[in-house]
């Protein structure tokens, strides 16, 4: 049995937890649901998150998104630190106001770290090349300590450059740990809507441990997990866990990857709903708890997937020459009385259509919102697709192809108004050659 000795006195001469809370459960609802504020902070969201995981005391506050930037911009990563820096002058004084300044505005905020999470007053462990997490260690962390563990993706997990997988990289974290069935409650902050959005719960996702070891695709987007960069033994500063005996890392195993084969997608795609129907079968929807959603529920109209890559818009002056009806992924909506409960994707390789991978809630339930305002003669609903660029986190409803295809991005609420694919892609593109974003950096 797990023993805890939950009290006891830290760097700062005053009682602190050595664990994240008091309730004894296997989800954690006591830290917030953080959205992303702007598209490439989904590090900083996570960040808050964890950090709010602890008890606030009379020094310790917890920190906003905007807070975790200025702090990362600044360099400041402890109470000492943000104490040095707000009772100046000096030169940690003068970054502090400065990064205040230059955060000051809606967008100035929005930046990657190169660094991966910023962890104020907190220290972690990470989990190192090669190896992963078990679901023992999950046990230790959700269900006994109570504490979170942040995740990191990486895109375009088949494409080599200088030896490195390069793409954008995307921040989650996991909030839950099912003992039964080792299923992981993740959150993640995507897409940037209103923070706090006003569905929380679709950002919320089951997955099986085995997702978590090899996530293979998300949003159409070939994906593999930086477990070297998972962090556990979350922890104030200056304190220790003790009374813990973790176990062993596992070693990660290979991966050999998806061989893509696409099809065509105007008109019926076929073959689909077969597998479509045999995995509704056997799967089971769950509610933020973990227990299982009752139906009847079904699947809706499938939306097939044209993912994006980053470099390639970069290099072509007609991005929206890139909208072909061909789909490898699509994501198929879960329905019970006509709301969008779950999702997952359907991947087709040599095999044929099998499901894998991860799906979004959020943008499946955006999707369907979408189509269900502007489905018409002019746009058949069967013609939807998503048009998702991960490494951005922007994702388009899209109808029709190429120059004739128009776009509605997903991170608004109301309206999501459609526009010219030219219109939309063209502004997606000049973002990308006049931002200098590092390839393996969470966004």
């Amino acid at each position: 049995m797990v023993s805890l000795r939950p009290i006891y006195r830290g760097a700062y001469g005053k009682l602190v937890r050595n664990y994240c809370g008091a309730v004894r459960m296997s989800v954690l609802d006591n830290i917030g649901k953080e959205v992303q504020e702007e598209d490439l902070l989904c590090w900083a969201a996570v960040s808050t998150m964890a950090v709010r995981a602890f008890p606030e005391d009379e020094e310790f506050e917890h920190p906003t998104q905007r807070d975790i930037v200025v702090y990362h911009r600044a360099g400041i990563k402890s109470l000492k630190d943000l104490d040095k820096a707000k009772n100046g002058p000096n030169s940690l004084a003068t970054r502090f106001g400065q990064a205040k300044i230059t955060c000051a505005g809606v967008g100035l905020c929005n930046s990657t770290n190169p660094d991966g999470l910023h962890l104020y007053e907190l220290n972690s462990t990470k989990v190192g090349a090669g190896k992963v997490l078990t679901p023992a260690h999950f046990e230790i962390e959700i269900d006994s300590r109570k504490c979170p563990v942040p995740i990191r993706w990486l895109y375009q997990r088949l494409k080599m450059t200088n030896g490195r997988l390069r793409g954008g990289g995307h921040a989650l974290i996991v909030t839950g740990y099912r003992k039964m069935t080792h299923e992981l409650r993740i959150w993640d902050p995507w897409p940037s809507l209103l923070n706090p959005d006003p569905v929380p719960g679709q950002h919320e996702k089951w997955i099986p441990y085995e997702t978590y070891v090899d996530p293979q695709n998300d949003e159409g987007m070939d994906a593999v997990a930086q477990h070297q960069f998972d962090e556990y033994k979350l922890r104030r500063k200056g304190t220790q866990i003790r009374g813990i005996d973790y176990p062993s890392l596992a070693a990660l195993p290979d991966n050999a990857g998806r061989r893509e084969n696409s099809v065509n997608f105007e008109g019926e795609i076929p073959d689909l709903q077969t597998p479509i129907a045999e995995f509704l079968r056997g799967h089971v929807v769950r509610d933020s708890n973990g227990d299982a959603v009752h139906g009847p529920y079904t699947a809706g109209e499938p939306f097939p997937i044209i993912p994006l890559k980053t470099a390639l818009l970069r290099k072509t002056s007609h991005p929206e020459s890139l909208l072909k009806p061909q789909t490898s992924a699509v994501v198929v909506p879960i329905l019970r009385d006509g709301q969008v409960i779950d999702s997952f994707l359907m991947l087709h390789d040599k095999r044929g259509w099998r499901p894998g991978g991860y799906s979004n809630n959020k943008i499946a339930a955006l999707l369907t919102e979408a189509r269900d305002i502007h489905a018409s003669t002019e746009r058949p609903a069967r013609g939807f697709y998503l048009v998702s660029i991960p490494e951005l986190s922007t994702f388009f409803a899209a109808n029709g192809f190429a120059d004739r295809a128009t776009l509605a991005p997903l991170n608004v609420h109301g309206e999501k108004r459609f526009m010219r694919s030219r219109e939309a892609l063209g502004a997606v593109v000049a973002r990308i050659r006049g931002e200098s974003v590092d390839p393996q950096s969470p966004v």
